[in-house]
């Protein structure tokens, strides 16, 4: 937890002119007016140079809206149109899901170790054959899919 707080004990040396851009900075990008009520009021002895406005790069980028997606991702109309997969280890189980976008049903195969999942993925797909094609196959990005897969193809 040390190296995530930053040390305030620093030398007059240290900070150059004591200008107020460099006890915005120290002071984790505080705002300008509580940086000056800290000198005239809290602090004795602070004096800081150069008040005049500056502009901060952390702080504009702080202040930057983000996009947000607010449309819905596509949904499945019809059965295994989409269907998402992902990989969970918990204690010593390794297991894989594969879940039906349009209907929720929910396919959970057990595996030995990381590399089966191509062939989980196969068995998955030969137990759903009788009821049609997997058209779209989702995942969360996951290693489990970038290793064995340069030979597997969904038909």
């Amino acid at each position: 937890m040390s190296n995530l707080v930053p040390s305030l004990a620093i030398s007059s040396a240290e900070l150059g002119r004591n200008s107020m851009k460099r006890w915005h900075e120290i002071l984790r990008h505080c705002n300008i007016s509580d940086v000056l009520k800290l000198e005239n009021v809290v602090v004795d002895g602070m004096k800081t140079t150069d008040k005049a406005n500056f502009g901060c790069d952390v702080c504009t980028l702080g202040k930057l809206t983000q996009f947000r997606n607010i449309s819905p991702d596509a949904r499945a109309f019809a059965p295994l149109e989409l269907v998402h997969t992902w990989q969970v280890q918990s204690a010593q189980l390794l297991k894989i899901s594969f879940i039906d976008d349009y209907s929720g049903v929910k396919f959970l195969y057990f595996l030995k170790q990381k590399r089966d999942t191509v062939a989980a993925t196969e068995r998955f797909l030969a137990d759903v054959a009788p009821h049609g094609d997997v058209k779209r196959l989702r995942s969360d990005n996951g290693t489990e899919f970038t290793s064995n897969f340069g030979t597997f193809s969904i038909r």
